[in-house]
């Protein structure tokens, strides 16, 4: 007999199961029926919780852009890191926030492009948590004079719209990223290439 749960404990379960769905498979080939299926339990169960899958697909976005913040807000506060790892910890964060949402096969944002929901949640997501926070590191970071570049704030946000739009037709590699990215803030080359390949953890 099937034990039945605590109703915030079944719309985690369910808000857990469509993460790791749209993780591996992307957002619009996960189904309704693929989330009931990975907990377990009959598609009525989903739609007394959630009137649609825009619905989690939105709790999801909220879960993931809370994770998130957090990360980023415990980078800012960091004292003994040097400028260079902080900085590759955040390009690290904004990666996961659009991996979340990509299959395992996928090669570009195009997928993304096609739900005005997914994009408008992810676009306001990336633009408001990572890219205002990755400011403010930048002016820590000018402040020090750890970053020489004449306008840092401008190249960050015209640097992430490029990006943006390059990976619209392929993602571009954390090599090609970490490189761009010293060379428009003037960084010494390789300061954050020597972490492309490691765990940023704060």
């Amino acid at each position: 007999m099937r034990i039945s749960k605590p109703p915030h404990q079944r719309k985690a379960e369910l808000v857990t199961a469509a993460r790791r769905l749209f993780d591996k498979y992307g957002i619009d080939k996960t189904r309704v029926s693929d989330i009931v299926r990975e907990v377990g339990v009959a598609q009525g169960v989903f739609y007394y919780y959630f009137t649609s899958k825009e619905e989690i697909i939105s709790a999801v976005i909220e879960q993931v852009g809370a994770e998130l913040a957090r990360q980023a807000d415990a980078i800012l506060a960091e004292k003994k890191a040097p400028f260079c790892q902080k900085l590759a910890a955040f390009i690290e964060l904004y990666l996961s926030l659009i991996d979340q949402f990509l299959a395992d096969d996928e090669t570009s944002l195009s997928s993304l492009d096609t739900n005005a929901l997914e994009q408008n949640k992810l676009v306001g997501y990336s633009s408001t948590l990572i890219t205002e926070k990755l400011l403010q590191l930048v002016r820590q970071g000018a402040a020090k004079s750890e970053v020489t570049a004449a306008y840092p704030e401008e190249t960050v946000q015209v640097l992430l719209q490029g990006l943006r739009a390059y990976a619209a037709q392929k993602l571009p590699s954390r090599h090609l990223i970490y490189t761009l990215t010293e060379q428009s803030l003037c960084l010494p080359g390789g300061c954050l290439v020597q972490y492309s390949d490691k765990k940023q953890v704060f």
